[in-house]
């Protein structure tokens, strides 16, 4: 071991970074159980890594980017099976060291390199660390030169076409649509092969609309081979959770005159994912008062097969938030999404919208154990201390973001038209936008809790705030009865009431206050959304609170209800949370919905979604599953491989996940279908 630290000391190599590499290539060849490193570390998992790694090429750490993205391409392997229509290669051995934060999280512009050749783009570059980027370029031609020349001796009937079309990227614009998907393949495989992590596909059907379909069949054959593809090397691309890729395809739209963008591409991918049942790529389609049924019902079909996709984004809420926070009105309409659901404006911003999150949960926590020793008369008095734990909170956190260190990229560069046009890298503030995003979780924890309060402690008297913090800090042993009625309050978050509603967006309002007119380094503000992955980790971290939540148990999961309600009344609830300033970074409506209820209802399903548009959502995602078929699948794992299930913002095989997890789902399949409390 003192070895590995004098060897990663000496050539500049984080120890952190030498684990994280291990543990992905663990979780590769260990499969599920290894994946628990996510929430528990294990040494026994850690030790497996470390021979799975034997053989591992790194790419140490250079000032000069470009210089080691030059050495990454020399080092790379190429690897053709012969058979797939499509090269797509990301050579699993290599690690390329990166000593700061690295920029991804986010989608790319990749109808730059659709519509352009590689020469283009370097005529298109500015005077200004030209040459730079020009090296760059050069580079990648000479691998692609290299992949060209070793496909020669490779027999199958596709090879020549894919030579021929990786030729064509040095000199020529995409001539088709198996040319155009080639190039995005051949790039998003190079932004995985350098630590470029969770970077979305962006608005496909909108990049290739140029392409006539001439032959549905046809087409339908490559965009299919085209998802296969994507779908590769899906555990080294996973992040904290097997599944977390962020490969996400963005469908439909409306443009500046109100219009949705609808075309054949758009049906057909939604076909193609519902009928390959893989959890990548991962689809979100924007929607609007104008889309079309027809799509509405492809979509609804698509999600009934329980593969989580597609995530639903509403253009009619969305566009107005992007263009009042102060993006241009030529940009917003080209939005798409980080990894998740945080919407981010593409090619124009390097916004990083994940980067920590926001307990409302542990700042009820702290104000409970604070007002025992204070003066506290009645829930105002209350609700200021427990803004002023929320507060401090976010001060502390923007306060450590201002100055986020981030590794230079000149490769992500590319995909930005003002980075290309300055030489100025997208790190050092390069993009148009440069935001950052704060996520939040365990709202419904807070608002329940301080609903209980007003009502039991300073309306009816049961209880003072001494008792209730010594139940919760005894997790309610000895407090069944109490927990009992907890559990069945009249008022609780999701519910189509003023009294919760107004709670619920006096609470978003301090935090969208807190963050007012705060700037980071590279001279964006900051921005807050009501979703975040961090719900089961933070709650691990989080006493009981006064919602019947046990200590270091989950917390709520985005803007959900653990309560049997109508999807109706939660959706009505959630339209009226107010987004508006800097309240726009991810606000996911999270259902669970039972295979059987949707498919005996598949029409009034999708006037639902329709209805819940012009209501007025934010974002909509649904697991259908039931919780009969998730006890199964914990129980039976063998038989359910190709069970898939929402979690966080992306789709995951279900017997991939931690056991927490899945004990995490099947309680809320159970809440929601009514068979627990």
């Amino acid at each position: 071991m003192k070895k590995i630290i004098n060897f990663c000391y000496n050539k500049k190599i984080r120890l952190v970074e030498l684990l994280i590499i291990m543990y992905k290539k663990s979780r590769r060849f260990y499969g599920q159980h290894a994946n628990k490193l996510a929430v528990f570390p294990k040494l026994s998992s850690i030790i497996k890594g470390i021979f799975s790694v034997f053989g591992l090429k790194i790419v140490f750490y250079d000032p000069d980017k470009e210089k080691q993205l030059e050495k990454l391409l020399d080092k790379m392997t190429v690897s053709y099976d012969g058979k797939t229509r499509f090269y797509y290669w990301i050579d699993e051995k290599i690690y390329f060291s990166n000593r700061y934060n690295v920029i991804g999280n986010m989608p790319v512009d990749y109808s730059i390199v659709v519509n352009n050749s590689i020469t283009d783009i370097k005529n298109s570059l500015g005077s200004v660390n030209s040459n730079k980027y020009i090296d760059l370029l050069n580079a990648v031609e000479r691998y692609i030169d290299r992949i060209c020349k070793e496909l020669t001796v490779v027999h199958g009937d596709k090879v020549e076409k894919i030579v021929n079309n990786l030729q064509s990227m040095k000199t020529l614009k995409a001539h088709d649509v198996e040319d155009a998907l080639q190039r995005i393949l051949f790039w998003n495989a190079l932004l995985h092969q350098t630590g470029q992590t969770l970077v979305g596909l962006g608005r496909l059907d909108y990049i290739l609309d140029n392409f006539t379909v001439e032959d549905e069949k046809a087409t339908r054959e490559v965009l299919r081979d085209f998802c296969v593809a994507v779908h590769s090397n899906y555990h080294y691309k996973s992040q904290a959770l097997v599944g977390d890729t962020g490969q996400i395809i963005v469908l439909g739209g409306c443009d500046e005159n109100g219009s949705s963008f609808v075309n054949d591409y758009t049906y057909m991918f939604l076909d193609i994912v519902e009928q390959l049942g893989l959890p990548d790529p991962k689809l979100m389609m924007r929607v609007d008062k104008n889309t079309p049924r027809e799509l509405i019902e492809k979509s609804v079909k698509c999600v009934m097969t329980g593969n989580g996709s597609p995530l639903f984004a509403n253009d009619c809420v969305i566009i107005p938030l992007l263009e009042n926070y102060g993006y241009e009105k030529a940009d917003v309409y080209n939005y798409a999404v980080s990894a998740c659901w945080e919407p981010v404006i593409i090619g124009k911003s390097m916004d990083q919208n994940n980067l920590c999150t926001i307990s409302f949960a542990k700042a009820f926590c702290d104000a409970l154990k604070k007002s025992i020793d204070s003066t506290v008369n009645d829930i105002n008095d209350f609700l200021i201390i427990y803004e002023d734990y929320l507060v401090q909170d976010i001060e502390e956190q923007t306060s450590k973001l201002y100055w986020y260190p981030w590794e230079e990229s000149p490769l992500i560069s590319i995909f930005f038209d003002e980075c290309v046009r300055s030489g100025l890298d997208i790190s050092k503030g390069g993009s148009k936008y440069n935001n950052y995003g704060l996520l939040t979780d365990g709202l419904s924890n807070a608002v329940n809790s301080l609903l209980n309060i007003e009502r039991l402690v300073f309306e009816d008297g049961k209880y003072t705030l001494q008792q209730v913090h010594k139940v919760l800090k005894k997790d309610y042993k000895g407090s069944e009865l109490l927990l009992s009625e907890l559990n069945s309050t009249d008022e609780y978050f999701g519910q189509d009431s003023e009294k919760v509603i107004s709670l619920s967006n006096r609470l978003f309002r301090i935090c969208k206050e807190a963050i007012k007119g705060k700037k980071n380094c590279l001279g964006g503000g900051f921005k807050i959304g009501l979703s975040s992955p961090g719900y089961l980790i933070d709650g691990y971290q989080t006493p009981a609170t006064f919602d019947g939540r046990h200590k270091n148990t989950a917390l709520s999961t985005h803007i959900s209800c653990d309560r049997n309600i109508a999807y109706t009344e939660l959706v009505s609830f959630a339209s009226q949370i107010d987004y508006s300033e800097n309240g726009f970074n991810g606000n996911v409506i999270d259902f669970m919905v039972t295979p059987d209820f949707i498919n005996s209802n598949k029409e009034k399903f999708s006037d639902f979604v329709i209805l819940s548009i012009e209501r007025g959502f934010f974002e909509m995602q649904m697991n259908v599953v039931s919780s009969d078929i998730l006890i199964d699948a914990k129980n039976n794992p063998n038989n359910y491989r190709g069970l898939i299930v929402r979690v966080w913002g992306f789709s995951a095989y279900y017997i991939d996940l931690p056991e927490e997890y899945q004990d995490m789902l099947i309680e809320r399949a159970l809440k929601s279908e009514g068979k627990a409390a």
